[in-house]
């Protein structure tokens, strides 16, 4: 059982610091309206891990990877922690 704070707090982007490709987790996103009377919008979602070297490429290579959005997509990128990469608690 943890008994420090830093044993139940992983710190990703310290963990990531040194090595030059990262995994990221980018959550890709596609606003459409369901017809032109109604206001409201709904979302569609598609989430990647992507390797790479910076958040900007990750974003634009999970952008070229994804087959269910259409139109403009936009993605936001953050480091992977150990649950994103299949760990256990």
């Amino acid at each position: 059982m943890p008994t420090t704070n830093r044993e139940l707090f992983f710190d990703a982007e310290e963990f990531w610091r040194d090595k030059e490709y990262k995994k990221w987790v980018v959550r890709l996103s596609s606003r459409s309206t369901n017809n032109k009377r109604e206001k409201r919008k709904r979302e569609y979602i598609d989430i990647k891990l992507v390797t790479a070297r910076t958040a900007e490429r990750a974003v634009e290579v999970a952008k070229n990877h994804c087959v269910y959005l259409k139109g403009k997509i936009y993605g936001k990128a953050r480091l992977a922690e150990p649950a994103d990469l299949g760990a256990n608690s």
